[in-house]
């Protein structure tokens, strides 16, 4: 996709695009953004990453993904975002981790920006305080997905343009883009996203780990080492989220694939404990039973004894 043409990016950020992307925490920010003064109001265009959301608490934010996707840390909450998503939020989010193909449009503004135009249509200030206090991820359907985007891509060159009135004309596009916001979540509030909190995000981690490494990682440590956490802290958070113990979610793995086995083979219970790495057979029967309530010997039986009924 040729963004710089789709978007109209103004010709003084084409130069030494390439330079800029290779450099960590640039901004994509131009220069030409001094020409405008109000700092109540910025909108830019990132690539590949290279920038910080906002890190102002006072800056609402409205972003538009144009395309791949990104991991934002919001404070207590990790944002998970794609070609499509429309991020509403209040400052303090920072870009984790990004695909290499990630752009997306960020306009930042203060209410007072829109001041004049509050005080006329107050329904404004009101959608603003309701939509914008709480941070919410939007998957914008692919119908109106192109119009927001054009819109986002209107008040990014006009911001840049040093044209007549131009903070006025800002202020319009964006009360414009405020209400089709508004319009394209209350159509279709089903494509809300749920937003998970570092805790559901960790665990989620944890749980595809165990699925992938359980015949051969079986301690809550190991696993909290290849998660950068202590074992103390990803154990509260398996029984915060989940409600079991973090060794319970490793033991019925392991179960499960006990059962997969003694149920769809004809391997023997030693050969069985062997494939899923026991010490030797006593040790799978005593673990099996725990969990069955018979072992793996009677589980198999019943089974079998089931199939031919």
């Amino acid at each position: 996709m040729k963004n710089n043409t789709l978007f109209r990016i103004p010709r003084s950020e084409r130069n030494n695009r390439k330079d800029l992307a290779s450099t960590p925490q640039v901004s994509l920010l131009s220069s030409r953004s001094t020409v405008f003064s109000n700092d109540s109001f910025m909108v830019e265009y990132l690539r590949d990453g290279k920038s910080t959301i906002t890190e102002d608490p006072e800056m609402y934010v409205l972003s538009m993904v144009v395309q791949g996707g990104a991991l934002i840390d919001g404070n207590d909450l990790w944002l998970d975002i794609k070609s499509g998503s429309l991020l509403c939020s209040v400052g303090g989010l920072r870009l984790k981790e990004w695909t290499d193909d990630f752009s997306c449009f960020v306009i930042h503004f203060k209410k007072d920006f829109l001041e004049e135009l509050l005080a006329f249509a107050p329904p404004i200030e009101h959608t603003i305080d309701s939509k914008f206090g709480q941070t919410f991820v939007f998957l914008v359907a692919e119908n109106a997905k192109k119009q927001i985007i054009r819109l986002f891509a209107d008040i990014y060159e006009e911001y840049y343009s040093g044209n007549f009135l131009r903070s006025s004309m800002l202020k319009v596009l964006l009360v414009e883009l405020v209400l089709k916001v508004v319009r394209a979540t209350q159509i279709a509030p089903t494509q809300m996203e749920h937003i998970k909190s570092r805790k559901e995000l960790l665990v989620q981690d944890f749980q595809q780990r165990v699925d992938k490494h359980f015949l051969t990682i079986r301690r809550v440590n190991q696993y909290a080492s290849m998660l950068f956490v202590s074992a103390k802290h990803l154990s509260e958070s398996v029984k915060e989220v989940l409600g079991v113990t973090a060794l319970q979610i490793i033991h019925d793995r392991i179960s499960k694939e006990a059962e997969y086995w003694l149920s769809n083979t004809t391997l023997s219970v030693k050969e069985i404990a062997y494939k899923l790495n026991f010490d030797n057979s006593s040790h799978f029967s005593r673990f099996f039973k725990r969990f069955a309530g018979v072992n793996p010997g009677q589980f198999q039986r019943h089974v079998n004894a089931v199939e031919l009924c």
